[in-house]
């Protein structure tokens, strides 16, 4: 847990050039979409996770109600939701609580929760539950290598795929105070030990709260160091390699930041365009949940992919010895050179070929999944063809395991271009989950979305929209 003053704190937004200083709490309202006001109370709301069955699990510390009283630094409580995102007021959950420190760090399936807890009653750890609501079954304490926490705080979120854990406690090799580790799951069901972000991320200072978008490139986290002036600011840096200790230069996000503390930030599992995070804003100095609009941040990992896309040479075209795609079922695009090929919309399922011609599967390659349609507005499959095609695009990748690649949603321009780039990268993140499912490794698979601002035809005629309708595959790494 991390403590804080008793003091009404005045927002500040980080795109204006002045102090709203007369309205305190504009700046992140601008952005709220639900203050959660059944979740609110007096006391300290911090570390909010969401379930599978959208309900909210948080702590909150200092509760008369807690197993310890208003002595005990947070136990488990839960709002529950509905499809609208309406949470009503908490109860606390007494099996997942002890009369110590206790944090939900996610979940493994809607029925398998993991908590932290800091000693007190059990040992200190990652422990997993089984169960739902209020009602949970003790199971084990999880096995992750040389994992020990030196520090009275801890935080820590399991991310969307369920195998990469983001831990911030201080343990050994910390460079200050509390610092951000990962852990993955292993065959053998364990997890690695702790292993350090490295000097990119963590500081001397405090390094807190810390998530992952959802192909595990962008890092989010809230800090006092990194230039942080005013309590502690939500901060984002984008992973540029496998290592996990090479960042770009960590970023404050330019809304929902203010003087006082903001935690705990994360998108939600089924709408990255919106995000859950604490802030002491307007609750004397305790932690009250807000959801908010997402900041548009992937765009900044886009356009450097875009830059890379466009400055690697195009190899001459060959036949490769891996399983390959057709280009009777692709669109092959060479820098400066493009041969469209438009499906006949008379194709049956069975008449689509295997892709067993890729030419060539080299990095900077790039192709539109001609075959691959949806429904209009939408990200659902048109048809057959679509799921047909899906799945031999899954063999192929499955049958060359190095081979890593980005899907890139595009639209026409017609209509509202915020939605449009929603809807782009909604489809590119359909395709992605069809080949999860198939057994693809899901951080093989980038997602992008264009929006309309990179056409391949006029958007003056109803035939050239429809060529701007697609989704590209470009080759990342192989």
């Amino acid at each position: 847990m991390i403590k804080k003053t008793g003091v009404n704190f005045k927002l500040l937004k980080a795109c204006l050039l002045f102090k709203l200083a007369f309205s305190p709490i504009l700046p992140v309202q601008s952005q709220v979409i639900n203050n959660l006001a059944q979740v609110k109370s007096p006391y300290d709301e911090q570390h909010p996770v969401l379930s599978p069955s959208g309900d909210l699990y948080f702590t909150i510390a200092f509760h008369p109600d807690n197993q310890n009283g208003v002595e005990d630094l947070g136990d488990v409580w839960l709002s529950t939701g509905n499809e609208t995102m309406d949470f009503q007021k908490p109860s606390k959950i007494k099996d997942l609580s002890t009369s110590g420190y206790d944090v939900v760090v996610g979940f493994l399936n809607g029925n398998s929760i993991l908590v932290y807890h800091d000693g007190k009653e059990r040992m200190q750890g990652l422990h997993q539950y089984s169960g739902s609501g209020n009602s949970w079954k003790y199971e084990k304490k999880l096995n992750l290598g040389s994992f020990r926490n030196h520090s009275t705080h801890f935080s820590g979120r399991l991310s969307p795929s369920g195998d990469t854990l983001l831990l911030s406690l201080a343990s050994f090799g910390s460079y200050g105070n509390e610092d951000i580790y990962v852990s993955f799951l292993k065959e053998d069901g364990n997890w690695t030990s702790p292993q350090n972000l490295g000097p990119h991320i963590n500081t001397f200072q405090q390094e807190v709260t810390p998530s992952l978008s959802f192909d595990k490139r962008v890092l989010f986290f809230s800090s006092n160091g990194h230039g942080s002036n005013a309590g502690r600011d939500i901060f984002y840096a984008e992973r540029l390699d496998d290592s996990w200790e090479k960042w770009s230069a960590p970023k404050p996000l330019t809304t929902g930041n203010t003087v006082g503390v903001e935690l705990s930030y994360f998108q939600l599992p089924d709408d990255p365009t919106k995000a859950i995070f604490t802030t002491t804003q307007n609750s004397e100095g305790y932690g009250d949940i807000l959801m908010v609009h997402a900041e548009n941040i992937v765009l900044v990992e886009m356009e450097a992919n875009q830059k890379q896309k466009d400055e690697i040479p195009m190899p001459p075209k060959e036949i490769t010895k891996e399983k390959t795609i057709t280009t009777d079922t692709l669109q092959m695009e060479e820098k400066g050179k493009t041969e469209p090929f438009i499906p006949s919309m008379e194709n049956e399922v069975q008449n689509i070929p295997l892709p067993l011609l890729m030419t060539p599967a080299s990095k900077g390659a790039s192709m539109v999944l001609e075959q691959v349609l949806f429904k209009r507005g939408t990200a659902e499959l048109l048809d057959g063809n679509s799921m047909e095609f899906i799945s031999s695009l899954a063999d192929f990748l499955m049958d060359n395991p190095t081979i890593k690649i980005l899907l890139e949603g595009h639209t026409d321009n017609l209509g509202n271009a915020q939605l449009n780039k929603e809807l782009s990268l909604d489809r590119a993140s359909a395709i992605r989950s069809y080949l999860v499912d198939k057994g693809v490794e899901f951080e093989r698979i980038r997602i992008a979305g264009w929006g309309g601002i990179k056409p391949r035809a006029s958007n003056h005629s109803e035939e050239g929209r429809k060529l701007n309708r697609r989704v590209e595959l470009v080759i990342l790494d192989r």
